[in-house]
């Protein structure tokens, strides 16, 4: 056998038994390591669970037995204030967060207030815009877009007020009645400033 060859075979011995002293030197630190770490696992304490609170029973909770049915009304699209605003505005009360004298959105520095409507039917091409972006433009600077968005999207309409309009009592009679035997809510916002569905879904 050449010399050159015996040489090298006695080469890649060497290297053959020291790859596998430090490969058994990394299983016994592997091993080790982990042992440690189960060990401490086991030893670990457990957290206790916390402990019932005994409450007293709320006195009022006997009055829902009173109730018999819960009925939800929603209008879609149509704002508190178009339906039941009247009630501050109209009726003095102050317990309900509706209109006030003093709201108006400007446009080409007119001022438009709320102004009340007895025809409860609006036109084909009257209904005000309730897409995410005209709902945001309506909204900004603390609702005083609502007019000059109406311009904007129905440009043939004469009726640039029509978003200020709002129904009473005497023109929604039923709503008069309901609002009188029922509960009314006043400060319940949509979750999304848009559509209809993303309403619906959140």
């Amino acid at each position: 056998m050449p010399a050159k060859t015996s040489a090298r075979k006695a080469t890649l011995a060497k290297k053959s038994k020291s790859t596998k002293k430090q490969a058994a030197a990394l299983s016994k630190k592997g091993k080790k390591a982990v042992g440690v770490t189960a060990s401490k696992a086991k030893v670990a304490p457990r957290k206790k669970a916390a402990a019932f609170v005994a409450v007293a029973a709320d006195p009022t909770l006997a009055n829902l037995d009173k109730i018999e049915h819960i009925v939800v009304l929603m209008m879609e699209n149509r704002s508190f204030d178009h339906i039941l605003g009247y009630l501050t505005l109209e009726n003095g009360r102050t317990d309900v967060d509706g209109l006030t004298k003093d709201m108006h959105n400007d446009y080409k520095g007119v001022p438009y207030y709320p102004k009340p409507r007895t025809n409860t039917a609006f036109g084909d091409k009257q209904d005000p815009c309730h897409a995410g972006k005209c709902v945001t433009e309506q909204l900004q600077n603390n609702n005083a877009g609502f007019v000059s968005n109406y311009v904007r999207t129905h440009k043939k309409d004469p009726e640039v007020d029509l978003p200020m309009n709002y129904y009473s009592g005497a023109t929604l009679k039923v709503y008069e009645q309901l609002v009188n035997d029922s509960c009314i809510c006043d400060r319940w916002f949509c979750s999304v400033d848009g559509a209809t569905w993303p309403n619906r879904l959140y």
